[in-house]
């Protein structure tokens, strides 16, 4: 019963005679069977049917009613009640009834954001196995809004709420069931029906999600740009949030900010103006917003780095009511802007939310800076949310992500020593210390935490304008060079340069463009993190799923692939703007040349090209499905030859 029963109740023909058709009876399309509502506030139940009915809805022993407005929707509210079922809702406009069973009564959450919001459930560390334990009798139900970016608002999509099952669950957010999942540890949410709403898309910047009326009117005079994949402002409102409202929720998950990271004083503003415009939406001014602030990455990206994000959503954690963060750069990955480990990301959302939605008396948080005080030589910085002690990270003694500087900005590592709710900070290098950072880097070295195993904060204590720089570890990377051509192939197994001269068969311009590698469900390239240099001239890598070996010969390479994943992967080489001869779609019935001045490189008669990816780069695409193996041979030389 995906969108419930419809009784039709045969009426008798008015005595007019009259042959036009009522509109027929709907409801908005968060209402299906399996639903979840949310307990203890006004329950919001709203849709459409000819102007000027009176509708009623029904749940267990509550009925409201409301007439329809001349456009055709109509809005009703039932009372608050307690957590429960399963029950019927029904809706009847007096000729028609809609009915929906298994109605329960309990917690909503709505999950959105970008990809890291998105990431699947089944490609997380540890997915499979979770998979494997999952069954209907956990209570948590699921809904997950299609991927519906539009010009306009839209009222109807398609949505439908399911069991918590495998099929149902496997690509769903894998941050959002962890959060559920901590959510069950309390006493008091354990046998309370839990609902999400997984409303994501990756790629996306926090315009996308915010309506074109509340930017001209709060933001007239900025620039707004298109998401990564072109999806422009205000698109993922219209199609994936502006049907949802006003569905009565417990609370908002938010893990975005990665499309904005190049402009964070914008986002500064932005991302507040998001909050306030939901809540407004939602007549729910104090919705509790709970976000992950970004994790570690080594990389720039976007031009820029992430401390200045994490420096601005820390901002906005301590500004906006009813706001909090989860800290996640000791989870991530300094070489995959999509990090697998989504457990801890959920785990720390559901401490909060247990903590202040939920009232539960439990550490929510890792320490955050409260005071800096000068002792001669030393630093002494007390902390909030020490919980059941400073400490750092387990086997990882001592302390360390801590640097001090003096009058001349120059920052140098901290010698750190705990004492009670305090740290002691020195450098023999900083003989007057007058600012100290903490975790100030895009992959930081840092391990101080509180007993509870939560990571302190990110903070500074200086005012200096951030400057553009940073020093970073990188994958080794590996060099092959012939009389014909060079080629660079990075740790992770990306295949970032192939070079005849001074031109450059491939584009590793863009972090999300980086050469030949396999390309992830966001576009993104999937790091293959086992890796080593089989032969002379052989590089071999691999992950748990995929693998790839390279082989490189005088005038040739040889790139072998293989899939054992349950689904297909995909293996995509993101080509040179500049090639020629080469259509920009089209399957591959017979190889074909891309020029590039005097040189070439001939492609097999494989796999398809389409276009652009990014930057104008034409995008060569190999399929594998689960289990299958494919070779690639790549052939360069001199035009002229």
């Amino acid at each position: 019963m995906k969108r419930g029963i419809q009784l039709v109740l045969l009426w008798m023909v008015a005595m007019t005679g009259a042959n036009a058709q009522p509109q027929k009876l709907s409801v908005a399309p968060l209402f299906t069977d399996h639903m979840v509502l949310q307990r203890d506030q006004p329950i919001a139940v709203w849709g459409w049917a000819e102007p000027g009915r009176e509708v009623t809805v029904t749940l267990e022993d509550h009925e409201s009613s409301s007439i329809t407005d001349p456009s055709g929707k109509w809005r009703t509210t039932l009372p608050a009640m307690n957590a429960g079922g399963s029950n019927t809702l029904r809706i009847s406009d007096g000729e028609n009834e809609i009915q929906f069973e298994d109605v329960v009564i309990g917690e909503i959450w709505l999950c959105s954001g970008q990809s890291n919001m998105q990431y699947p459930l089944v490609d997380s560390i540890g997915g499979d196995e979770e998979l494997a334990l999952v069954n209907p009798s956990m209570n948590i139900r699921l809904c997950l809004i299609p991927k519906n970016p539009q010009p306009e608002p839209v009222e109807r999509i398609e949505a439908n709420w399911e069991l918590c099952e495998p099929t149902s669950l496997k690509d769903f957010s894998a941050v959002a069931w962890y959060f559920a999942k901590e959510l069950r540890k309390s006493d008091q949410l354990k046998d309370i029906p839990i609902g999400l709403i997984d409303s994501s898309y990756g790629g996306t910047r926090v315009e996308a999600w915010m309506s074109e009326t509340y930017l001209k009117e709060n933001f007239p005079d900025a620039e707004v740009k298109d998401s990564f994949l072109g999806n422009p402002p205000s698109s993922m409102y219209n199609g994936m949030i502006h049907a949802l409202i006003p569905y009565t929720l417990r609370g908002v998950l938010w893990y975005q900010g990665e499309s904005n990271v190049e402009s964070p004083s914008f986002y500064r503003n932005l991302f507040p103006g998001l909050i306030e415009e939901w809540r407004t939406k939602w007549d729910r001014p104090d919705l509790p917003f709970y976000f992950v602030q970004l994790p570690n990455f080594a990389e720039r990206f976007d031009g820029a780095y992430l401390t200045r994000m994490r420096e601005v959503q820390d901002h906005v954690s301590k500004t906006v009511p009813h706001t909090a963060m989860a800290v996640t750069y000791d989870v991530g990955d300094a070489f995959d802007i999509h990090p697998a480990d989504k457990k801890p990301v959920g785990e720390r959302l559901g401490r909060i939310a247990r903590a202040l939605t939920y009232g539960e008396d439990i550490v929510h948080s890792g320490p955050t800076f409260k005071s800096m005080a000068t002792e001669g030589s030393q630093v002494r910085i007390k902390f909030d949310h020490a919980g059941g002690g400073l400490t750092p990270k387990p086997d990882c003694d001592p302390v360390s992500g801590f640097v001090v500087c003096g009058e001349d900005g120059l920052f140098w590592n901290a010698e750190a020593r705990i004492e009670g709710d305090s740290l002691i900070l020195s450098s023999p290098e900083v003989p007057n210390p007058k600012y100290v950072r903490y975790a100030w880097e895009g992959d930081p070295e840092a391990n101080f935490y509180n007993a509870e195993g939560l990571p302190a904060a990110p903070f500074r204590t200086d005012d200096f304008e951030i400057e553009d720089m940073q020093l970073w570890k990188q994958f080794p990377r590996y060099t092959f060079e012939s009389s014909v051509y060079r080629a660079v192939v990075e740790g992770d197994g990306c295949l970032t340069e192939l070079r005849i001269g001074e031109d450059s068969f491939l584009d590793s311009s863009h972090i999300l463009s980086r050469g030949a590698f396999y390309v992830g469900v966001f576009a993104n390239p999937i790091p293959l993190t086992q890796f080593e240099k089989a032969g002379p001239t052989i590089f071999e890598a691999k992950n748990t799923k995929q693998s790839i070996r390279y082989r490189f010969l005088q005038d040739r390479i040889l790139i072998e692939l293989s899939n054992s994943e349950r689904e297909a992967a995909r293996f995509v080489m993101v080509l040179n703007s500049r090639i020629e001869s080469v259509p920009m779609e089209g399957e591959l019935n017979e190889p074909r040349r891309a020029i590039l001045g005097d040189s070439y490189l001939e492609i097999p008669a494989l796999g398809r090209l389409s276009g652009p990816f990014a930057e104008g780069c034409p995008l060569w695409e190999i399929s594998l499905e689960p289990g299958e193996e494919k070779t690639i041979e790549l052939k360069v030389g001199k035009t002229d030859e």
